[in-house]
């Protein structure tokens, strides 16, 4: 059993209650670790060591070029550890190893392009009518920055928080998701090594309320950085009213994949599939939305529900698994109750059955959580106004829908969604009304 700490000016702690939660390994159902659950004064412990780190400690007189050298250590250490630090993230959040792992040391990448930019922050000369003064801009760090990252990419994006954070001199409190937090927690420990002074980094885990709420409320923090879900952005949004901190949000996407008719089939139902289980399907341009055009409608939900059907999910620590099972959360029981709502739904949906719930890695005894086998939505459907085709549920669900006209009414349609991230398309038409091209037929927005 790991029993993970806070990290908070430099030091590994207790919550101030002693408070904790289990995190579980999706793969057994049994609980592999637990986490510190901070509360409200855990936050302003966090908040304050951050603010006194630019204002008073060695970080607040370093070097530009100084810090670049830090984030260079960060970014040798992350990939030295690249492969551990995957293996956490699989066994506590069930994606594929083999994804976890390479992105883990493709985040080293990251840590290195920030190192590099430190001491590339330029400011301006301004030219003016006032023969006797000399006007130029600095830029400065703008304070504490909170960030905030969702369980399903927990490695990648902090990494594009704090980067560019802690390259522009600023201090840091991470909050990792109270689902699988794990990764982030051993990331601390990598941090303690770097050699960042204390208060620079901090990383709490808990929930919402209240360590969510007094982070973003907290009257020391200066900036807002939050990947994950509308509803939780919307509560993030209202509490930065209390300290005015401008706040930037990655939220889900309901993404549209575009199919013509002279589309290559495999090509275009691989890039569905992909686009949709990839990842366990847990990313923010997942292609969730398919506009197939009526000519080849029907061949390509006969294909797409045989690969569907054919994927493998097995054991995310395994090389032969083709996708790892969901976490126990909350959100699998709200997934649920989402798709039984019927304003939710595409007209004349059939439930397709992906993968086997029978599989079970070998020598385990507790009970293989719902994530094991993941179920579909196939619509061979007449409308593309249903709230399925509009907003994301938290599984990964294509959603198809013919479209009989021209190629510019189904980029309409493919751009009506609030929450779009991304487009794709096989192949790219031309001409006047087309979504772009690009020489390997598939584009993005």
């Amino acid at each position: 059993m790991n029993d993970y700490q806070l990290y908070i000016d430099g030091e590994f702690c207790e919550a101030s209650d002693g408070g904790r939660f289990d995190t579980t390994n999706p793969a057994t159902g049994e609980v592999w670790a637990t986490a510190p659950a901070a509360t409200e004064a855990d936050v302003d412990r966090a908040v304050r060591a951050a603010h006194r780190a630019m204002t008073t400690g060695e970080w607040a007189s370093m070097t530009a070029t100084m810090r670049g050298r830090l984030l260079y250590r960060l970014a040798d250490l992350v990939a030295e550890n690249a492969h551990w630090l995957g293996e956490v993230e699989t066994t506590d959040s069930g994606k594929l190893a083999a994804e976890t792992r390479a992105q883990s040391a493709y985040v080293a990448d990251y840590y290195r392009y920030y190192a590099g930019l430190a001491d590339k922050i330029q400011g301006d000369t301004l030219p003016i009518d006032k023969p006797d003064l000399h006007v130029f801009t600095t830029r400065d760090p703008i304070g504490v920055v909170a960030a905030i990252v969702p369980w399903n990419a927990e490695m990648f994006l902090t990494a594009t928080k704090v980067g560019p954070a802690l390259a522009a001199g600023n201090a840091v409190v991470i909050k990792a998701s109270e689902i699988a937090p794990a990764p982030l927690l051993e990331f601390a420990r990598v941090l303690d090594q770097v050699g960042f002074p204390p208060g620079v980094v901090n990383l709490l885990t808990g929930f919402g309320e209240p360590c969510g709420r007094a982070l973003t409320s907290h009257p020391m923090v200066s900036k807002v950085a939050f990947t994950g879900g509308v509803d939780t952005a919307r509560q993030i949004v209202a509490s930065t009213a209390r300290n005015l901190a401008p706040v930037s949000l990655e939220l889900g996407g309901k993404s549209p994949i575009l199919v013509f008719d002279d589309a290559d089939l495999d090509g275009a139902v691989n890039g569905a599939v992909a686009g949709n289980f990839g990842a366990s399907g847990q990313s923010c341009v997942a292609g969730s939305r398919v506009l197939v055009q009526a000519g080849i409608h029907d061949r390509f939900i006969a294909e797409l529900v045989r690969r569907s059907e054919a994927i493998r999910i097995g054991d995310p620590l395994a090389d032969d698994s083709q996708m790892g099972p969901w976490p126990p959360v909350p959100n699998g029981t709200a997934s649920r109750r989402w798709w039984r709502n019927p304003s939710h739904r595409v007209p004349s949906c059939t439930r397709v059955d992906v993968g086997r719930r029978d599989w079970m890695p070998a020598g385990t005894t507790g009970r293989p959580c719902s994530g094991a086998r993941t179920r579909r939505w196939r619509a061979p459907g007449r409308s593309s106004s249903g709230r399925s085709c509009r907003s994301s549920p938290s599984r990964p669900r294509p959603t198809p829908w013919p479209w009989p006209t021209t190629p510019s009414s189904a980029w309409r349609r493919g751009s009506s969604a609030p929450m779009r991230r991304g487009c794709t398309g096989w192949p790219v038409p031309s001409g006047p009304g087309s979504c772009g091209s690009t020489p390997t037929g598939r584009f993005r927005r």
